[in-house]
């Protein structure tokens, strides 16, 4: 959907954006953290913004493949771009702070240990599903989508998937439950 042309003859248009997304990313990355050490929302300091941005998150995700102009138009580059910033920090609301709850809600080393691997594994699990995209693309357009309603279609049920777990996870449990309050 993006325009084909190239800048300065060898930077395409999505490596453009992807570099002011992550550019992004780099700048909010430590305003989060800071604001989530400091948080002192009655949910907790990491919760709020597990629930605040999951949405944001997955509709983030699924609005960059839904550019709603003309093919190859500067209008879906610019979509795209802007659905991507808003990718990325939604990204670092939900994450920075996830990262960061982790260690207050599991003190002890060894059993922290058990979850970075169990999330590992999960990971690589969810990774390998987002890897055959093609192939579940591939099933759709077999069956008379066209190719960008195939992708369309993948990614809104990927972000269905997406929404539902990192809402399960903002909300499966009460932070205060189980993190003392740091006292500095």
């Amino acid at each position: 959907l993006l325009p084909g042309n190239k800048l300065l003859g060898y930077i395409t248009i999505m490596a453009l954006i992807t570099a002011i997304g992550k550019v992004v990313d780099a700048v909010t990355d430590p305003i989060v953290a800071s604001f989530s050490d400091k948080c002192t929302h009655k949910a907790g300091r990491r919760m709020p913004f597990l629930r605040y941005s999951a949405i944001p998150y997955a509709l983030s995700v699924l609005l960059i493949f839904y550019a709603p102009f003309k093919e190859g138009s500067v209008a879906n580059a610019i979509w795209v771009g802007v659905f991507l910033v808003v990718y990325y920090t939604a990204y670092t609301l939900y994450f920075i702070p996830k990262n960061a709850l982790v260690p207050e809600i599991i003190p002890d080393t060894k059993v922290r240990v058990g979850y970075y691997g169990i999330s590992t594994a999960f990971f690589m699990g969810s990774s390998s599903f987002m890897y055959a995209a093609t192939l579940f693309v591939d099933i759709l357009k077999n069956v008379g989508l066209s190719p960008l309603w195939a992708w369309r279609a993948v990614f809104s049920i990927f972000a269905a998937i997406g929404i539902v777990c990192l809402l399960l996870s903002a909300y499966a449990f009460e932070e205060k439950d189980y993190v003392e309050e740091n006292v500095k």
